[in-house]
Formats: C-alpha cells, structure tokens, sequence
C-alpha cells in the first residue's frame, strides 16, 4: 500500500512540474520563436501595381553590371489597388555582389508605387525606402518618378513609347551595402 501512494506522489510530482508555465522574457509564459532565418540571400520589394505583370531581380557574383537572364529570379505580380510582397530569393551557394530590379516587362503596365525594399542576407538586413530608391539605384531618364517623402513612396510611370524597360541599376552606394551585408 505504501509503495502505491510512493508511486502516486512521484507521478504526481512528474506532472505538476511538467505542466509549469515557461518563463519568457515579456512574462507572459508563452514560449514565442523567432522567425527562421533565411540562409540565402533576398530581395524583398513591398509595393502596389495596378496592373498582373512580372518583376525581376538579376544578379552578378563578379562585382560588373553585365546583367544577364541566367542569373535571374522573377516573380509574378498580381495587380491591384492594395499593398504586395514581391519576394525575390537568390540560390543558397549564390552571394551577388550587384542586383538590377525591373518593375515590368508589359507596355501597357501602368503605375508602380514602391514602398519598401528589403535586402536580407542570413540575419543582416538592409532596408530602403521607397522615396530613397534613388539614393540606391541610378536614375532612369525614361521612367517618370514622382517622390512622396511623408508616405515614403516612390511612383513610377513608364512612357507606353520606352521600350527600354522599366529597369534600375545599382549606385555605388547600394553595392557598398551589399558588400557589408555579405561578409
């Protein structure tokens, strides 16, 4: 009799203390993880597009600007009037050294509003935002900008006549970031 109520008691003890809380940093007893970190490097764009079109972002790993459709990734954008993620993630073994972002292959696209662009290598982050996108990627003569400072939001309107394309080549400075992010 005396070693059932032993066992009972050990039982007991085994399942009071495995049901405790878990303590957290914010107290609340709930254990939260943090967010899987991605193990290649990124591009993430958040933006609004009216129209269904493709976005891509090319790469190099040799420090030109010799862009070219093998080293591409491209993402289809839905269109509308509400906010987007356009995720762009780059092979594992692959760490760039310069990126190109096209808003679009069709001519009849219309507007683009860029809101944010995230670069993101491992758990370093780069972020610039959309009114800064000229800090970052040079200036193309052939698409019209108009810069929204208090949204932080760039708009880009593409002539229907440019048939050059509605792409942005990296300025030094971005190229600088890239650098410190892939160390």
């Amino acid at each position: 009799m005396k070693t059932k109520y032993i066992f009972l008691a050990v039982l007991l003890t085994t399942f009071i203390t495995s049901c405790k809380k878990t303590e957290t940093k914010d107290g609340s007893g709930i254990k939260t993880e943090k967010p899987a970190v991605k193990e290649n490097f990124n591009v993430e764009i958040d933006l609004i597009a009216q129209t269904k079109d493709d976005f891509t972002v090319y790469y190099t790993e040799d420090k030109t600007n010799d862009f070219s459709g093998e080293k591409a990734i491209w993402f289809g954008i839905k269109g509308g009037l509400t906010s987007e993620k356009a995720i762009f993630d780059l092979p594992e073994e692959v760490i760039p050294t310069n990126i190109r972002l096209d808003f679009g292959i069709k001519k009849d696209h219309k507007e683009v509003i860029v809101q944010n662009i995230k670069l993101a290598f491992y758990d370093k982050i780069f972020n610039v935002k959309g009114s800064d996108l000229l800090n970052y990627f040079i200036v193309n003569d052939k698409i019209q900008t108009t810069i929204d400072a208090a949204k932080g939001t760039i708009t880009l309107k593409v002539d229907p006549a440019n048939n050059d394309g509605t792409y942005y080549y990296p300025r030094q400075e971005l190229i600088d970031e890239i650098a410190k992010m892939t160390k």
